[in-house]
């Protein structure tokens, strides 16, 4: 199964990215997304439950643009599960990332998947899963010189049949 998280459904804390709407005057597109510095590793988090998991394995895609002119850019993503009357205080389970290469200016650039996301804390049916995204700018294939916009990622997983209540 597949589900699309937007950026406009994301939110930036400490150390965050910086979150922007940008018009695309040439073809009057508007879109949300959260600008990446090419200097410190900026971060967005979201939550989510899904309701079909089988608690396995997550793999993600990234959707980014900039108006840069060349080099690449590294993403990257952890998650956490927390259970009824769980702690908040949970430990992410380890990142994956995955590199992507410049295109063309202001155009739509779609990272290849990462490695399987292993979760931190324990997996169960219902479990409120936290995502954490950051741009690895210490990374030494993360070279765009200038902010990279996060416009959203496509989370993939395996479902299973959806039980009644």
């Amino acid at each position: 199964r597949e589900i699309y998280i937007d950026a406009g459904a994301m939110l930036t804390g400490v150390s965050g990215a910086l979150p922007s709407t940008i018009s695309v005057s040439s073809s009057g597109i508007v879109y949300d997304c959260f600008n990446f510095d090419s200097a410190v590793t900026g971060y967005v988090q979201f939550k989510l439950k899904l309701g079909d998991y089988n608690l396995g394995g997550i793999r993600t895609k990234f959707d980014w643009t900039t108006s840069g002119t060349g080099g690449g850019v590294v993403w990257g993503i952890r998650g956490m599960a927390i259970n009824d009357s769980g702690s908040l205080i949970s430990e992410w389970g380890p990142p994956q990332e995955s590199a992507d290469s410049f295109i063309a200016a202001n155009s739509l650039h779609q990272t290849s998947g990462t490695p399987t996301i292993t979760l931190g804390g324990s997996v169960q049916n219902d479990s409120l899963i936290y995502f954490q995204i950051y741009r690895s700018v210490y990374n030494i294939s993360d070279t765009l010189a200038i902010n990279a916009n996060l416009l959203g990622i496509k989370l993939q997983y395996t479902g299973v049949q959806i039980q009644s209540w």
